[in-house]
């Protein structure tokens, strides 16, 4: 599940998820408590939530998607990082 604005992007709580017998309860919510600890550097900051509130002209439009490019690929290769462990 994807959480904006918070600091979480998964929810590590295994409640109405079929983990199919490969992990324990335990076991699935520290690899996603990790994937998260991992993602937070890809998180927008308060300057970036701030320039997506306060977008009132194109002016602010361009350094926002560069910003927000950033943050996609950031968080594409911090994910293959999670997955990698």
């Amino acid at each position: 599940m994807i959480s904006f604005g918070m600091d979480e992007k998964f929810t590590s709580d295994p409640y109405n998820v079929e983990l199919h017998g490969l992990l324990s309860e335990a076991e699935y919510e520290q690899a996603i408590n990790m994937v998260n600890d991992m993602m937070k550097p890809a998180r927008a900051g308060i300057g970036g939530q701030l320039a997506f509130y306060g977008i009132g002209s194109i002016v602010f439009t361009a350094p926002c998607a560069y910003v927000h490019y950033k943050r996609v690929r950031k968080r594409k290769k911090l994910l293959h990082e999670a997955r990698d462990r």
